[in-house]
C-alpha cells in the first residue's frame, strides 16, 4: 500500500484522497480505535449487543452502524491495514497457484484422452450435449476457462470471449482423476501441511489463556497493541489477524464476566 503520510506524519492529501475509504472499509476508524484500547478500557468501555451477542465496546457499535465511516484515517491506523491486506495477499497467492495447477492438471486429462469433456448452451437445449473437440483444450492458460466454467464456440481458444456454452466433464472419470492424485499424495505427501484440522482453534485457545493470566497480572493501562507484542514474544512467532482477534474476544469476553456485579458470596 502507498505510503500516506509525510516524514513529519501529516496526510498526503492525493493517496488519502484515492484510498483512504479503501482503507475505511477495510477496517473502519472506529473499530481500529477499539483495537487499541488497553484492556481496562475496553472492559470498562463495554455496552449489551442489541442483538444478543456479548457485550462489545461502544465503538464497535459506532463501526456497524457506519457512524464513522468520514472520520481520519491515522498513520497507525493506514499501516495496520497495510499488513492485515499483505497477510490476505499472501493467502490469496496461495489459493491462485493452486487453482492453477488445478486447471493445468483438468487440462492434461482431456488432452491425454484421459477426461471427456462437453458443453451446452448457455440457457438450455433440448439435445444432448456435445463433445467438445480436444483441440479446443490447446490453451496457454486453462485458468480463464475454469474461472468462466464456459467457452464461446466460435472462439473457443480466445480466455476473453465471453462464453456462449457450459462445460461440463463426465463424473466418473473426474473421479479417477482425483484418486489418482490422492494416490500420488499417499506415495508422495512432501512436507507437512502447515495448519492442520483445528489448529487455529488451538492457537485460539492457548492465546486467550495467556491473555487472561497476563489481564491479572499486568498494569490495567496496557494497550491491546502490548498484549499482542507479549503474545508474539511468549509464542515466538507472529500470530494472524483472525486468530488474535478471535483469541482477544474470546478473553476479553471472559474478563468483563468476571468483574459483573453481583451479591457477594456466602458461605
Amino acid at each position: 500500500m502507498y505510503d500516506a503520510f509525510d516524514d513529519e506524519g501529516r496526510p498526503l492529501a492525493n493517496v488519502h484522497e484515492a484510498y483512504a475509504d479503501v482503507v475505511r472499509s477495510i477496517k473502519s476508524p472506529a473499530a481500529f480505535a477499539a483495537e487499541m484500547l488497553s484492556q481496562s478500557e475496553w472492559v470498562r468501555s463495554c455496552v449489551p449487543d442489541p442483538h444478543g451477542g456479548d457485550p462489545i465496546p461502544e465503538l464497535l457499535l459506532r463501526a456497524r452502524a457506519g457512524e464513522d465511516r468520514h472520520e481520519p484515517v491515522t498513520r497507525d491506523h493506514w499501516e495496520a491495514v497495510s499488513l492485515l491486506c499483505a497477510e490476505k495477499r499472501e493467502q490469496l497467492c496461495g489459493a491462485k497457484a493452486r487453482l492453477r495447477l488445478v486447471g493445468r492438471t483438468l487440462q492434461s486429462a482431456v488432452l491425454e484422452m484421459r477426461l471427456k469433456s462437453f458443453m451446452r448452451p448457455i440457457g438450455g437445449s433440448i439435445a444432448d450435449p456435445e463433445e467438445i473437440r480436444v483441440s479446443w483444450w490447446e490453451l496457454d492458460d486453462p485458468l480463464p476457462r475454469l474461472s468462466w466454467c464456459g467457452l464461446d464456440v466460435t472462439a473457443p481458444t480466445n480466455p476473453d470471449a465471453v462464453p456462449t456454452h457450459w462445460i461440463f466433464v463426465d463424473r466418473a472419470q473426474l473421479m479417477k482423476e482425483v484418486a489418482n492424485l490422492e494416490a500420488v499424495e499417499f506415495f508422495d505427501p512432501g512436507p507437512p501441511e502447515p495448519k492442520p484440522f483445528g489448529y487455529s482453534e488451538q492457537i485460539i485457545e492457548d492465546v486467550s489463556s495467556f491473555l487472561t493470566r497476563a489481564f491479572a497480572t499486568s498494569s490495567p493501562e496496557l494497550r491491546k497493541a502490548d498484549f499482542l507484542k507479549a503474545v508474539v514474544e511468549h509464542r515466538g512467532s507472529e500470530i494472524s489477524e483472525t486468530n488474535w482477534r478471535a483469541a482477544w474476544k474470546l478473553a476479553t469476553a471472559q474478563a468483563h464476566e468476571r468483574r459483573k456485579p453481583g451479591r457477594p458470596r456466602t458461605r
